[in-house]
């Protein structure tokens, strides 16, 4: 996940299987999930760029050490040259794919 920095950030949360208890310490962020349950009020504005982690910080199922993600706050024109990156690969990817479909 990449956001800017210095911008408020609004998450959806959902979960279908466990109870999920959400962290980010340096965002001052806990949020506990159950399942069937979707929660809008989860937000936070994150103060300097840098890769922080987000994960579950209870024991809660045997896939529990799979329940982490990467969060990346960044400038906002590190942001658009990272979409413009992305964009070209996807491009390029398809035009590949296209290109092996039609031989």
């Amino acid at each position: 996940m990449v956001i800017f920095w210095l911008t408020l950030a609004v998450f959806l949360v959902t979960q279908s299987v466990y109870v999920v208890f959400i962290d980010v310490p340096e965002f001052r962020m806990y949020q506990d999930i159950v399942p069937g349950m979707t929660i809008d009020w989860v937000w936070f504005t994150p103060e300097k760029p840098g890769h922080y982690a987000l994960a579950c910080n209870q024991l809660c199922g045997s896939g529990h050490y799979n329940m982490q993600a990467k969060i990346d706050v960044v400038s906002q024109e590190d942001y658009h040259k990272l979409v413009a990156e992305k964009s070209k690969a996807a491009v390029l990817s398809k035009l590949k794919a296209k290109d092996e479909d039609s031989e």
